[in-house]
């Protein structure tokens, strides 16, 4: 019989309720609760037509929904066969959907419990930090008082020069009077360098004043909370380009044969280089090493055109030894764990999963701000970025960080690391293939993006202090062949009978070998001492002029004497290694 012939009207009242029970009960959408009522009514409608009167019907209906059973349960049934009859494409669909919001509400109370936590500041790094630096002394031996005087009386060159380019051409100038004796041939350049000089001659005279004294005490100072997180520095700045001011006083002494005079310049840098050698920060050790440079190459200078005598030979080596007495200090990087660790207790919370996790605070945002500027460092970034843009990453760095104990774990790695780093010589750098390593740029920076803020990256600079220990030693052996020379007034043939006669203690060691001393050849009149240098190779003491120790080029030797006219190679058929 047609169910359309029937209106839902005509059923038992105890039908209807059933029906609606169900559909009530369904809890689906209003398309399909409509089509499934029509289905039940029209059961009932087929069911019931063959009875007339309305008793039988009721009875007919009562046993029809005994036969269904619960109304509860055959709705949960009939919404589970209506899920079952959607198409894939719909079921792939409406999962997807429910994934994504599964995952939205789990990110959201992610980043509510990362944003939820404190940090706990149980240590005074800053306090530990200036009790590993300031040396116990009285304050009538601290030179800070005349630091203090020569930094607030200084005068820059883009104080005297306003034009950017000229300001770079004129450093250059200056830096080749220091590295090798240069005449200015640019006379504006000249009396440019000349007007700077005599604008910092008060702050030259009370630079000159505090190297006279024994220590520089000058402990950190914090910005606020004793947090280490951008600790203000000493004016790094003015401490070298005052040295710069000493090493072309020296040179100017030197020309017009005032040789006591320009000892006493040259001295001048390597006192105030020696009260930055106990500094902590790596920022400043690299500023000490540039400044024993200046030092090393005036003295050389000194050496010669000093024409000096054996007396005076063996008080600048009395004074050499004095102010290194342990040779050139090594890389120490005890400050820059300090700041590691203030700025974890400062940026992580502790305890809970992974030994706490890392809070987005202003610090770390403004430290991490050139990461975000510049290239991803890894495919695991470029992956991160993509899936998270870099403003929201930048916004929330916490949110794909490691936790604590693993980023210590990895912090303590590259410190391990690093220390083992400083203690190979460049040839033992290079045979273990670690010229272009960088441990940090190793972990991928959406990880661990702390550490790219909290850890320097050494990138070489452990080498510094072999190459200037080497440039120490060259010096001292230049000094006994001229107080050899004074003596038998000739040369020896070979470096050793410096040392079987006492005059020197032992041979300089090249770092670029295995083992081996600088080259040295008697040339009759003079002679030629030098480091193979970067290459690890004998190129006959051939130097490129701007790349002295072969790091770029990857080509030359670095020669220590003699100091001008040197041989410079074709860099035509060269290119730079970096």
């Amino acid at each position: 019989m047609d169910s359309n012939q029937h209106h839902p009207d005509e059923l038992p009242i105890i039908a209807k309720q059933y029906i609606d029970s169900i559909i009530s009960k369904m809890k689906y959408r209003d398309k399909i609760r409509l089509e499934v009522k029509e289905e039940l009514e029209n059961h009932f409608i087929d069911a019931l037509s063959d009875y007339i009167s309305q008793k039988d019907k009721d009875m007919l209906a009562e046993e029809l929904i005994n036969e269904f059973g619960d109304s509860h349960q055959l709705a949960q049934l009939i919404r589970r066969s209506k899920k079952r009859c959607r198409p894939w494409w719909k079921k792939s669909l409406i999962h997807s959907f429910q994934a994504f919001g599964i995952f939205i509400i789990l990110l959201y109370t992610y980043v509510a419990w990362l944003n939820s936590g404190t940090p706990t500041i149980t240590h005074d790094y800053l306090a530990q930090m200036n009790q590993l630096m300031t040396p116990a002394i009285e304050s009538n031996n601290n030179a800070k008082q005349y630091y203090d005087k020569a930094f607030s009386t200084y005068v820059g060159l883009d104080d005297i020069i306003k034009d950017s380019l000229k300001i770079n051409a004129v450093r250059n100038t200056i830096n080749k009077i220091i590295r090798f004796n240069y005449e200015p041939s640019n006379i504006e350049h000249k009396k440019l360098i000349e007007q700077w000089i005599a604008a910092n001659e008060d702050s030259y005279l009370h630079f000159k004043q505090a190297s006279k004294y024994p220590f520089y005490d000058q402990p950190y100072i914090a910005r606020q909370n004793n947090s280490l997180y951008d600790l203000p520095l000493i004016d790094l700045y003015i401490f070298r380009n005052l040295s710069k001011i000493a090493s072309i006083k020296a040179h100017d002494s030197i020309k017009n044969n005032q040789y006591s005079q320009g000892q006493q310049h040259c001295f001048i840098i390597a006192n105030s280089a020696n009260h930055l050698k106990n500094r902590l920060l790596f920022v400043e050790q690299l500023v000490y090493s540039g400044m024993n440079n200046y030092f090393l190459s005036t003295l050389i200078s000194l050496a010669k055109h000093g024409n000096l005598s054996n007396e005076q030979i063996d008080e600048i080596i009395l004074k050499i030894n004095s102010l290194y007495p342990n040779g050139i200090n090594k890389i120490n990087l005890e400050g820059e764990r300090l700041i590691f660790l203030d700025g974890l207790q400062r940026n992580f919370t502790k305890g809970g999963p992974n030994g706490g996790h890392l809070i987005n605070t202003n610090d770390l945002e403004k430290s991490l701000s050139p990461y975000f500027d510049s290239k991803s460092r890894s495919i695991d970034s470029i992956l991160a970025t993509m899936l998270f843009p870099r403003e929201f990453m930048r916004s929330y760095p916490h949110l794909l960080h490691a936790g604590r104990n693993e980023t210590i774990k990895k912090a303590d790695i590259i410190f391990e690391q690093y220390e083992e780093y400083i203690k190979l010589s460049p040839y033992e750098y290079h045979k273990k293939n670690l010229d272009d390593i960088d441990l940090l740029f190793q972990l991928p920076f959406h990880r661990f993006q702390f550490l790219y803020s909290y850890i320097p990256t050494l990138s070489g600079a452990s080498l510094i202090p072999h190459r200037q220990e080497a440039f120490l030693e060259a010096t001292l052996t230049i000094l006994a062949l001229k107080k050899w020379h004074n003596t038998y007034d000739s040369y020896p043939n070979t470096l050793n009978e410096l040392v079987l006669k006492g005059y020197l203690k032992k041979l300089p060691k090249d770092p670029y070998t295995a083992n081996d001393s600088l080259k040295y050849r008697n040339h009759g009149n003079d002679f030629i001492l030098y480091s193979i240098g970067g290459d690890f190779e004998d190129d006959g003491g051939i130097q490129y002029t701007n790349d002295p120790w072969a790091r770029f080029y990857k080509d030359g030797d670095r020669v220590f004497w003699p100091t001008g006219n040197l041989k410079v190679a074709d860099r035509s058929q060269s290119s730079p290694n970096k």
